[in-house]
């Protein structure tokens, strides 16, 4: 990737990570191959885009200074650093440590004819050789993005860390059943004790859920707390300021009066009409 690519690619992610409803603002610090997103609930994104091999202890070092500082880390890697599809290998350390983090997948990127796309690469492992399969999902449309506290437990990037994810479901369990390669080799399950999910919050409406894990509810408090912050306003904003905040961003918002893309518009003029309903009825104004 050089860096003209790379260029196209972070402003690429940029507009389309802009989109996304609880996103408030996205920037490519020059000289640098990161984006950084900070949302509307105060949480804040390190995007890293790997254009070259990594050591491990280097991985370990960003996420450890990121988790340290109350930032989630997520990484897209170059499509040409990855294997072909099927292919039986060998993974590097450092791509498990990758793999392990974003939850047994890998988002990769890359420019083509249909402009910039990302992907998600899971490795299946084969028996008990140690060696695994590498089977690409559906490209990864962005429309949440998520912050999660995971703890990892692999030795090699061992911790409780701040990630990021596109909260995407898992391809390779829809519907996870023996399969054979070619070659005749069995996969199975990979361990869920590898990893597990110690809390969580996202920055979407939509909350995540594992088949692993119950699905947690989010307390109302929470949802509140994040109407009034799509709103710009602080928790217990009067009746005036909240209908004066509304009326002021569904102006920008409205898909009739928006200088957004339509789809843009809809989808915030969306999530702020339902940040106002919840408001209204919490404080039970009508």
């Amino acid at each position: 990737m050089d860096s003209a690519q790379l260029d196209t690619i972070r402003q690429s992610l940029r507009k389309q990570l802009n989109a996304i409803v609880n996103v408030q603002a996205c920037y490519t610090p020059p000289h640098t191959s990161q984006i950084i997103v900070h949302t509307w609930t105060g949480v804040v994104i390190h995007i890293q885009i790997v254009t070259a091999p990594m050591k491990t202890r280097s991985i370990r070092h960003m996420v450890q200074e990121a988790t340290d500082s109350g930032i989630g880390s997520l990484f897209i890697l170059d499509r040409q650093l990855l294997p072909a599809p099927d292919i039986r290998l060998t993974v590097p350390e450092w791509l498990m440590a990758i793999h392990v983090l974003a939850h047994e997948r890998i988002y990769c990127v890359s420019v083509g004819d249909r402009g910039v796309v990302i992907e998600q690469l899971h490795f299946e492992p084969i028996g008990a050789t140690g060696d695994m399969a590498a089977r690409y999902g559906p490209a990864v449309k962005l429309e949440r993005l998520r912050y999660l506290r995971t703890i990892v437990k692999p030795r090699y990037i061992r911790g409780e860390w701040q990630i990021a994810d596109f909260g995407v479901d898992a391809f390779w369990k829809d519907p996870y059943e023996a399969r054979h390669t070619s070659a005749g080799a069995h996969y199975y399950r990979p361990d869920p004790r590898e990893y597990q999910w110690k809390s969580w919050s996202s920055t979407g409406w939509d909350q995540p859920s594992t088949q692993d894990i119950p699905r947690p509810v989010m307390p109302a408090r929470d949802r509140i707390t994040t109407a009034y912050e799509l709103l710009n306003l602080e928790r217990g904003a009067t009746k005036e300021e909240v209908s004066a905040a509304y009326r002021r961003l569904a102006l920008d918002y409205h898909p009739d009066t928006s200088t957004l893309p339509s789809a843009e518009a809809e989808a915030k003029f969306r999530a702020l009409s339902e940040a106002y309903e919840a408001i209204q009825r919490a404080n039970r104004w009508k």
